[in-house]
Parts: C-alpha cells; sequence; structure tokens
C-alpha cells in the first residue's frame, strides 16, 4: 500500500475500529440491547448526512425528511431512559456517537478502496486498530474469562467484527455506503427476538413506535433518488 496512504487509513481506523467498537461496548454495557439495537438502525442516515456534509450525496428533499424521522425515532429511545425498557441516557447516547463514528469510516473507506484492495485496507485497519484498543481497554488477565468465556470472545471477533468488515468492504466497492449501512435495519429484528427470550427485555408499544420511525426514515432516505428530486428546500 502506497505509504501516503497510511495517514488516512490510521484516521479510518480510529473511526470504524477504535470509537465505533468502543463507543458500541461501552454503550451496550449502560443499556439495554434492545435500544442499542434500535439506535444502531440509525448508521444508515448518520453515513448519510455525513456524506451530505461531505459532499458525496446530494441533499435531496426525501433525504432530509428521512434522515429526520430517524433521529426523531432515536430520540424517543433515548428519551425511554429509566423506564421499563431501562435504558440509560448515556448509554443509548454512546450508542448513537457509534453510529456517526461509522458513518464517517464509511464514507472514507470508499474512496480509499479506490485506491486499496479490501483484503489490504481490512488487514490494516485491524493492523492500526488492534493497539489503540488495547490502550484503552488494556490487555486481559489470561487466566481471568472461562473457556467459554474465551470461545464466545473468538466468535464475536471472528463473526459479527472481522467477518463483517470484510464483508462490507467487499460491498463498498459496488455500492454506495449509505446503501451498504442500509442492511443494519436487519438487526432490530434479531436482536429484539433474542433479547426478549433470552436476557427477559420488555419490548414496549413506545419502542415499537421508535422503531417504525427509525426504520421508516432510514428506508425513505436511502431510496435511490429519481431523476425529477431536486435538492431540499
Amino acid at each position: 500500500m502506497d505509504r501516503s496512504l497510511h495517514g488516512r487509513v490510521l484516521v479510518a481506523s480510529l473511526l470504524g475500529i477504535v470509537s465505533n467498537q468502543l463507543l458500541f461496548l461501552y454503550g451496550l454495557q449502560r443499556t439495554t440491547a434492545t435500544h442499542a439495537s434500535l439506535l444502531i438502525v440509525t448508521v444508515p442516515v448518520a453515513t448519510l448526512l455525513v456524506a451530505i456534509l461531505a459532499g458525496r450525496e446530494r441533499p435531496l428533499r426525501h433525504r432530509i425528511v428521512g434522515i429526520g424521522l430517524a433521529f426523531v425515532g432515536a430520540a424517543i429511545v433515548v428519551s425511554g431512559r429509566g423506564s421499563v425498557e431501562g435504558g440509560d441516557l448515556v448509554g443509548d447516547l454512546m450508542v448513537v456517537a457509534n453510529a456517526f463514528a461509522y458513518g464517517c469510516y464509511l464514507v472514507l473507506s470508499r474512496d480509499l478502496l479506490e485506491r486499496v484492495p479490501p483484503l489490504t485496507l481490512a488487514a490494516w485497519l485491524f493492523t492500526w486498530g488492534a493497539p489503540a484498543v488495547l490502550l484503552v481497554t488494556g490487555i486481559p488477565e489470561p487466566n481471568g474469562p472461562s473457556n467459554a468465556d474465551w470461545g464466545a470472545l473468538a466468535f464475536i471477533v471472528l463473526g459479527p467484527t472481522i467477518g463483517t468488515y470484510f464483508l462490507n468492504l467487499f460491498a463498498l466497492r459496488s455500492l454506495p455506503s449509505s446503501v451498504v449501512a442500509v442492511f443494519v435495519c436487519l438487526q432490530p429484528l434479531v436482536t429484539g427476538l433474542l433479547a426478549s427470550v433470552l436476557l427477559g427485555e420488555i419490548v414496549t408499544a413506545r419502542i415499537l413506535l421508535a422503531g417504525g420511525l427509525t426504520v421508516v426514515g432510514v428506508i425513505i432516505a436511502t431510496r435511490p433518488a429519481r431523476v425529477h428530486d431536486t435538492g431540499a428546500r
């Protein structure tokens, strides 16, 4: 990889590996899986907003409306802290910040992929990111976690983390960053079901309303632009 690109790759790593992962994990520690899964749906609109501000996407009317609806849904989730759902304000806001960090990472990675192959970029992202994460979290004690804990950690690292990043980078080669991000809408469906069954979390009418607004906002914001679409007025 060209040496001149390492600075941009480092920034992408700090956004997409370090900030994204740590904000989400520390946020999840302070809120519920249900809240986190709904707030993570803001990734597509956060990505789109970053892309618009960076001049990569046009600020079309339907995109602005969709972004607004999605963040109204997110605001309803955050405002429900301390209720039966058990969400915490700090944890919820950390998950939202994670969405913006990941959105910035997607937009930056889209440009990098024009000059760096996906496997090479992913390797360098984790090369820069792993030491930075350990600086924040510290190195775990080898005798602390059980074998089952290490097995679960290995699955999380290899599957939902490294595997997801590889697949996203391949997808970014042929799709806009905002379209790649939209598939995160599948997370609340899976997480809500598992959280209800395994963790006993309660899905209330308010959560369903918030989730509905967020998903509808994402769908509206990320739908393909038509020829006669105009900018926001």
